[in-house]
């Protein structure tokens, strides 16, 4: 760790080596690049970890570091970190060029009329200020980021003294700078969650959560108990306390708890005439993104030991569980609990038979039972050893147990032994029979998976995995096979026992796995505490958390649209699968900065820090990447789809042939277009294919014949650059925004027709709806604003819509394509969407860090965004069919009754909530839920 990182321009090193010597004589530790990269090392990386690293980062303003590239690089990821950022002014600029987030700080003058020591002293003065504060906040993001890299394995979570430090750092640290960042929250909160299941405690024992304007985490259950002894604020400050246990929970995936919290607080607030404007918005957000977030659906909870097993009824009634308890539990499909049935020792299997009227559940007890579904005991059969996995077959005729023996048996329905299947040299951990009924696999600790006549024959033994197989699953068409073992992986196999792909992404043992009934998709669970969702291909869709403990079982219901799970912390969770999230695009090493669709939606192209752009085809598979030394800022496709076109570090814009990256052939662009003197930062290709405008850092727009490069026009635009650029889809104007805080159109000639002002700082994107009919742009305020054209057709000078509810700077806007639609793209980590008259729909949260880009495919059925998190997310807009563009559905009063129809099972079947929780609802009228 050091005190301090400095980032400055290799033409200011002199001064900045006098600022070292000084450092050194006060024995402080600062970071510089000339100091502390070995020789051999990789500088970026290095210079990476040293922002990390650093308690601040100081800045040293002058002409070339805020023109150089690597200066802003280095800002952006001090940023990232949420880095006390310390700039000092070495030689004049106008405060208009530099970085926003530099220009909103005071400057300590360093220039050469000023005396250097005094300087100092107040430089000094500024990094010592709050000073446990920041010494502490960089632990923590080191902390956090450790574990983020290790994918959140629970090894790397706080305890003891090290949480307790942390909760009462955050507590203090209201009004304080640095900020807490949203990766540190999580972390914090997560090792709570940790600790309390630890202690065998709640949620609801010390928790916080993110408020409006920053981070509130604080203990909020105990904010609630303290509310009530100040009678003056006692109700205020319990819907803020509710509010922040909400958004706590859906942190951490503590759904249920999320969602009823959420309507608590929003119910209390309907009876409130003098709550704050601020208070209520935000209680009602909270709510809505409970709503539209939450995919826990129930909780059964009924068991006193690990959960080992579950399984649904074939006809969707009955749901059954197993138990370290010695129970076997049936419920109905609403959580109801009917019946707890009895082994003399541990149950590790149940499932139903065909027809669903009959259940098997094996046990330690050496036993395998058969019941009705009444809970009536049909017959005992005895395998001599402790039986660990148990199957019908398709046609219901026969029943096989798999036992700690390294066996498998036959057994008829009426409980005659018909074979006994040797071959597994340890316990027999899974065994199931093929959709034909023709086939048996199995599993054991052998690290085999072994493929079977239905008459005992042995086939195959399938060798791959390292660890032992935990279970195997049939896909419904018969035709792959599923292993899960305790590597961490997932395999696929043909049925010749060639392997077809590993699914790595767990980080403990895979206790289960399993197909959907259309074979789409593959969920799996792990003692890492998650279910994990993939396409059939194999690609990770989707990672649920919440659980605390490991995960022992997963099944989908027969429909296709629930999956249960099974877990060591006694509980079963139900989820829908009916979530926006349809595909994670994973395969990026840094940050993601720009994501499109191809004009017919088949391909997806994003843009990243790795100095790639990568494409993918419509349902997130991974087709081809495209390298470029000097990096990428964006990428867009040209109106045929034949090109891509990626704006530069190297101040040049480079046109691609699509068709020449997709077969790895395009090693160098078709043309460049050189002539900016900086960065270029965006470019638009006109509707008609004829044009191209780029919007540079030099502060110019230029434009460009697009099928030869030829430069026709080139005028200043924005101070200190220009950020984003759009052509009209009549083709005939071109909007820009900049630095400056101002949104320009202009005629193709480069004359100024119109300025709008309305955005109080640096604007990042601008977007013409594809009707023509307005503009949004994004910025650094927070907010977007839809500019609407007049029926002059000029576009009106005061803003019609001002889009607010991010917490910080948006980074990107876009409209669909039925222009009804608005996309907005946050640093809070956050997707939002919009109709048309600007009122929020829904909040997409899914990324782990800023969302940089957005774009709608043309068809209208999919968002894609992209993250510093170093994915892009693909979501579904069909969830969103059920809301009226006008607002309508976004009534407080309809969202509490779609948030109680969500409950409804959970608070009625529950036997752990309290009396007056399950009565929450009482009274609000039912209408058609989402």
């Amino acid at each position: 760790m050091s005190d301090a990182f400095i980032s400055y321009s290799r033409r200011d090193k002199d001064f900045v080596k006098n600022l070292y010597e000084a450092f050194v004589k006060l024995n402080r530790n600062v970071w510089v690049d000339w100091k502390n990269i070995p020789l051999t090392a990789d500088w970026r990386k290095e210079i990476s970890e040293g922002i990390l690293a650093a308690d601040n980062f100081i800045f040293v303003i002058s002409p070339d570091s805020i023109a150089s590239q690597e200066c802003s690089v280095e800002i952006e990821q001090a940023i990232s970190h949420n880095k006390r950022l310390v700039p000092i002014l070495y030689r004049n600029v106008d405060p208009k060029d530099t970085h926003p987030s530099l220009a909103a700080i005071n400057w300590t003058f360093f220039r050469e009329s000023d005396d250097f020591d005094t300087a100092f002293h107040d430089l000094l003065k500024a990094l010592d200020t709050d000073l446990e504060h920041v010494k502490v906040h960089t632990r923590l993001q080191h902390r956090a980021l450790e574990w983020d890299k290790k994918k959140r394995d629970r090894s790397f979570l706080l305890r003891g003294n090290d949480l307790k430090e942390a909760q009462q750092w955050v507590a203090k640290s209201t009004g304080k700078h640095p900020e807490s960042t949203s990766l540190q929250t999580q972390y914090i909160v997560a090792s709570g969650q940790s600790q309390f299941k630890r202690q065998g405690a709640t949620l609801g024992a010390v928790v916080f959560g993110l408020m409006v304007t920053a981070v509130l985490a604080v203990f909020a259950e105990a904010s609630r108990r303290d509310a009530v002894t100040q009678r003056n604020f006692a109700t205020k400050q319990e819907i803020i306390a509710l509010t922040a246990l909400s958004q706590a929970s859906l942190l951490t995936e503590d759904q249920l708890r999320a969602l009823l919290e959420s309507v608590k607080a929003a119910k209390q607030a309907q009876q409130v005439t003098n709550l704050p404007e601020k208070v209520r918005q935000q209680t009602k957000e909270v709510l809505r993104d409970a709503v539209y977030g939450v995919q826990e659906r129930n909780r059964l909870a009924e068991h006193t030991d690990t959960v080992t097993s579950v399984s649904f009824s074939p006809d969707r009634q009955m749901i059954a569980s197993a138990s370290d308890d010695g129970t076997v539990k049936l419920w109905w499909h609403d959580g109801k609990l009917l019946h707890s049935l009895n082994h003399q020792a541990s149950v590790r299997s149940v499932t139903f038979s065909p027809n669903s009227q009959l259940i098997a559940s094996a046990s330690a007890d050496k036993t395998i039972k058969i019941w009705k579904r009444d809970g009536s005991l049909l017959r005992t059969l005895q395998h001599d050893a402790r039986v660990r996995s148990v199957a019908f077959s398709p046609d219901g005729k026969l029943i096989a147990s798999a036992g700690a023996d390294g066996t498998i048996k036959l057994w008829s329905l009426e409980g005659q032994l018909l074979n006994t299947l040797k071959g597994h040299t340890h316990e027999v951990n899974s065994v199931t029979f093929s959709p034909d009924g023709k086939l048996i696999a199995s599993a054991g600790s052998d690290r085999t998976v072994r493929l079977w006549t239905r008459e005992g024959q042995l086939l195959k033994t399938l060798t791959g995995h390292r660890d032992r197989v935990w279970e195997v699953s049939f896909s419904p068409n018969g035709q792959t096979l599923a292993s899960a073992s305790g590597d961490t992986d997932v395999k696929l196999w043909n049925l010749d026992g060639t392997p077809v792909k590993t699914l790595e992404s767990h980080t403990n043992w895979v206790s289960s796995v399993t197909f959907s009934p259309d074979g789409n998709k593959i969920a799996t669970a792990s003692d890492d505490d998650t279910v994990k969702l993939w396409s059939k291909g194999g690609t990770l869709l989707q990672t649920f958390r919440g659980h605390h403990g490991g995960v022992k079982s997963v099944r989908f219901s027969p429909d296709g649209e629930t999956i249960a799970t099974a877990s060591a912390d006694t509980t079963i969770k139900l989820r829908s699968l009916k979530g926006a999230v349809i595909e994670i695009l994973q395969g990026h090493r840094y940050s993601i900065k720009g994501v499109r669709f191809s004009p017919d939606s088949t391909l997806i192209a994003t843009a990243s820090d790795d100095k790639t752009v990568k494409l993918w085809n419509s349902e997130g598979t991974f087709l081809a990447d495209l390298k470029y030394g000097a990096g990428m800022r964006n990428v867009s496709f040209s109106p045929d789809g034949q090109t891509i076109v990626t704006p530069s570090y190297d101040n040049t814009v480079q046109v691609w042939s699509v068709q020449g990256v997709l077969k790895g052939t395009m090693t160098e662009p078709l043309r460049t277009f050189k002539g900016h003197t900086s960065t270029v930062k965006n470019i638009s290709i006109s509707p008609d294919g004829k044009l191209l405008a780029s919007a540079g850092a030099d502060g110019t727009i230029k434009l460009w014949r697009f099928e030869d490069g030829t430069l026709l026009q080139s005028w200043q635009a924005h101070r200190p650059e220009v950020t984003d650029v759009m052509f009209s889809p009549q083709s005939d104007r071109i909007v820009s925004v900049g630095g400056d805080a101002l949104v320009k159109i202009w005629t193709l000639e480069g004359k100024l027709l119109q300025t709008l002002q309305g955005h109080k700082t640096w604007i990042n994107a601008v977007m013409f709806s594809p009707d023509g009919q307005m503009i949004a742009t994004a910025s650094g305020d927070k907010t977007v604003i839809l500019w609407k054209r007049d029926k002059n057709g000029e576009f009106q000078t005061t803003p019609y819509r001002f889009l607010k509810g991010h917490q910080d700077w948006v980074w990107d806007v876009a409209f669909s394509r039925d222009s009804q639609l608005i996309a907005s793209a946050g640093k809070d980590d956050a997707v939002k969407l919009w109709n048309r008259e600007g009122d929020l729909l829904i909040t997409l949260r899914g990324h782990q860090n800023w969302v940089r880009a957005v774009d709608f495919s043309s068809d209208g059925k999919k968002l894609a965004s992209g993250s510093a998190d170093k994915t892009a997310i693909l979501w579904t807009l069909e969830r969103l069919q059920g809301l009226e563009v006008q607002g309508q559905d976004l009534d407080e009063g309809k969202l509490l009754v779609h948030a109680c129809q969500l409950l409804h099972d959970y608070l009625t079947t529950s036997s752990k909530l309290e009396e007056s929780d399950r009565h929450l609802c009482d009274g609000l009228t039912q209408h058609t839920a989402l």
